[in-house]
């Protein structure tokens, strides 16, 4: 088995290192500690596993996944991040990687995430799957609901996000204000609530239709 361990901290590396020796004798393991390094290693198709710190000093996050993606194809990428935030966590989930290791694991729970990791099983830390699960959930709801608004009422919609008044929705969308109180009982109808304040609610705290809004702002719904 080869490894390749992406860590600026040398204290962190060396330690890594050390138990990753102790629990494979035979493992080659090759070491750099920026991306710039990384980039720089020989023979790319031929390590097993990558452990990629989330934060180096040329690049982070996201940026650092996808960059070791592209250059090591062959290779299944393990993030070690301090940072263990569902959000955080999500995106490597969301970008493909083998797993997430915090740095916070100590002992055996370390040892076991491990042999997991380097057995060839997929491991995320369960609060970070399942929030995923949840909001995976909450999308394919939204995007049911999405469809089956008309382009009048996503225009509805839109008002009622910027929380504007029926006359001033009709007066902006050249309507009557009983067509803007129709569409509104059918976009409350859409999203089984009961009033404006419980949608506002529901709009407010959905990142789905934040995101949805800003697009019907753009002219793209």
């Amino acid at each position: 088995m080869k490894l390749l361990i992406v860590e600026d901290e040398q204290f962190t590396r060396e330690g890594q290192i050390a138990l990753l020796k102790a629990m494979y004798g035979d493992i080659d393991i090759v070491e750099a500690f920026s991306m710039e390094q990384a980039s720089n290693v020989p023979d790319k198709n031929s390590f097993d596993y990558i452990f990629l710190d989330y934060t180096l000093p040329d690049s982070r996050g996201i940026d650092s996944l996808l960059s070791v993606k592209e250059m090591f194809v062959a290779s299944k990428i393990i993030v070690v991040s301090s940072d263990d935030t569902p959000s955080m966590i999500r995106i490597a989930i969301d970008n493909a990687a083998h797993g997430y290791l915090p740095k916070k694991y100590q002992g055996d729970k370390l040892i076991d995430t491990l042999r997991m990791l380097l057995n060839g099983t997929s491991f995320f830390p369960t609060s970070a799957v399942i929030d995923k699960i949840k909001t995976d959930r909450e999308n394919e709801v939204n995007r049911k609901i999405l469809k089956r608004l008309t382009p009048r009422q996503k225009e509805v919609l839109q008002c009622l996000f910027d929380a504007k008044v029926d006359k001033i929705i009709a007066d902006e969308l050249d309507i009557k204000i009983g067509t803007v109180r129709r569409h509104n009982y059918d976009i409350y109808k859409a999203f089984s609530v009961s009033n404006r304040s419980k949608l506002l609610a529901y709009l407010k705290d959905s990142e789905f239709w934040q995101q949805e809004i800003k697009r019907l702002k753009r002219g793209k719904l």
